[in-house]
């Protein structure tokens, strides 16, 4: 659970962000659904990717290179698909 609290504590302002946008495209999906669902999967993703830089830290400090590798190269493919989202 390490993880869990450095991931809480590294991403704070990025968990209550995301879960401000994620409602207020709840709210709004009625309205225009394409950009609440493409803003719900940009924040999806965005989250995934803080975890996974979460995780890839972790496994660095518990000393296992092939999570490390693997959390990495989730990483690297998470950051482009975000940002052509975007």
């Amino acid at each position: 659970m390490q993880w869990f609290h450095s991931l809480i504590v590294q991403n704070f302002i990025l968990l209550c962000l995301s879960l401000i946008v994620i409602v207020n495209s709840i709210q709004n999906i009625k309205q225009n659904k394409k950009v609440s669902i493409y803003s719900i999967s940009i924040i999806g993703l965005t989250l995934f990717l803080a975890l996974a830089v979460t995780l890839e830290d972790y496994s660095k400090s518990i000393l296992n290179p092939s999570l490390t590798l693997v959390w990495s190269v989730l990483g690297y493919v998470l950051r482009p698909v975000t940002l052509y989202l975007f």
